[in-house]
């Protein structure tokens, strides 16, 4: 890979610079280090709420910004997580000045349209509507506020609808005067552009923006888990579901791509998984008819959460069992030299194919300056690479107990997966 290029503007913005000439584009994007991590209760959503307002509604030369993006032949969106907010365009190299002026823009605005506020409170509601109608989801927020008795991750990032609906504007307001400055921020460009040339555009448009105080980190730290912890929703639908959500390190922790190789193992990477331990034991069993495993890479210690969706006539239970076996096998060292290459082989596969663009690596830079440095990100591959049987063992040994997850059940009002 070609050298990637980090600066500090006297205003604390900091800027990462790659220069990639296989195609005429670049691609730019700007992280702020604010999500619902940073939120409190009484609070929820409002990361995600200024970021709707900062993306497609924001105008440039009187033009909807992700329209004229558009009409220049590039691509761009935004998005909220636990722990960022970024915002990104995909431009023709020539286009390029667009995307920094729209970043200016957004980083100088220090006043909302309070109709536009409201307009997009209701678009947000809606959104959180329809996601409490999806089963899956509503055992998912559910999961995580059982996992999570202190840590913010407990709260989703989209908000309480109790919070979108009654949270004053003032309080949004105070929330990005905050939060949104630019020495909370960084700037990171892929693409085909000569590195003293991008720098000076962004210089001459952003480090003029002064910066603020900058905001206090969350300190909270989720207590070790004492014991399993069980939840069971019911309601409309046909169909029920398991999810079981194991607490594991931070992005950042030696363990990390261990954990992500036994990922692989237990259900696959990619289109490759349907060759995986739950899909052979679980879908080809046709106990169930979906089977996936996640985990995210994040500041602080998260998840890795197994998701089942049942077939008609089989319960939650059944899968829970099948789940408990094949942990067991791993955790008493039954991964020959042969699953684990596999496994490891389509970890890398998948993450290298997420990360070919310059859209994608821009990305992937970002988000581990985020979480770690963008270091994390170069070096991944080989972390993966160097995974033994013995990591695999000892990481399912330590993470994958019952006292360390939390299971959780959605069933059918109507009795059916019971």
């Amino acid at each position: 890979m070609s050298q990637i290029n980090k600066f500090t503007l006297d205003n604390g913005l900091t800027v990462l610079l790659k220069e990639v000439h296989a195609a005429p584009v670049i691609s730019l994007w700007a992280w702020y280090r604010v999500g619902s991590r940073n939120e409190q209760d009484g609070g929820t959503g409002l990361a995600h709420w200024i970021e709707h307002l900062l993306s497609a509604r924001l105008k440039y030369q009187e033009k909807n910004s992700l329209n004229f993006i558009a009409q220049l032949g590039g691509v761009g969106n935004a998005s909220t997580f636990f722990d960022y907010t970024n915002y990104y365009a995909t431009l023709p190299a020539g286009s390029i000045d667009v995307a920094i002026n729209m970043e200016a823009e957004r980083m100088q605005l220090r006043e909302f349209d309070l109709e536009l506020a409201e307009t997009e409170r209701q678009v947000i509601i809606n959104e959180r509507r329809w996601k409490e109608n999806e089963p899956d989801h509503r055992l998912h927020e559910s999961l995580l506020a059982a996992s999570f008795q202190i840590h913010p991750y407990r709260r989703p990032v989209i908000g309480y609808m109790c919070d979108l609906e009654n949270m004053p504007l003032s309080v949004l307001q105070e929330f990005h005067s905050l939060n949104y400055q630019p020495n909370n921020a960084f700037i990171v460009a892929v693409g085909a552009f000569t590195t003293n040339n991008l720098l000076k555009q962004i210089e001459q448009h952003l480090s003029p923006i002064r910066p603020g105080t900058p905001p206090l980190q969350p300190y909270a730290v989720e207590p070790a888990q004492q014991g399993e912890r069980r939840l069971v929703l019911n309601g409309e639908g046909k169909t029920s579901y398991l999810q079981i959500a194991f607490h594991i390190p931070e992005a950042g922790h030696v363990d990390f791509p261990a954990i992500a190789v036994l990922n692989a193992i237990l259900s696959g990477a990619g289109p490759t998984h349907a060759t995986s331990r739950l899909y052979r034991s679980l879908v080809d069993a046709e106990l169930a008819v979906d089977v996936s495993c996640s985990t995210v890479p994040t500041i602080d210690p998260f998840l890795l959460t197994l998701g089942v969706t049942m077939r008609t006539g089989h319960s939650p239970h059944e899968a829970e069992a099948v789940i408990d076996e094949q942990l067991q096998r791993i955790a008493a060292d039954q991964v020959d030299r042969a699953e684990l290459q596999k496994a490891i082989k389509q970890a890398r596969a998948q993450f290298a194919y997420s990360s070919e663009s310059v859209t994608r690596q821009a990305l992937w830079y970002g988000w581990s300056e985020i979480f770690a440095d963008y270091t994390w990100f170069d070096g991944y591959l080989e972390r993966l690479a160097a995974v033994t049987l013995d990591d695999i063992q000892r990481v399912a040994g330590t993470y994958l107990g019952r006292r360390n997850r939390t299971v959780g059940y959605y069933l059918p009002n109507n009795g059916q997966n019971s």
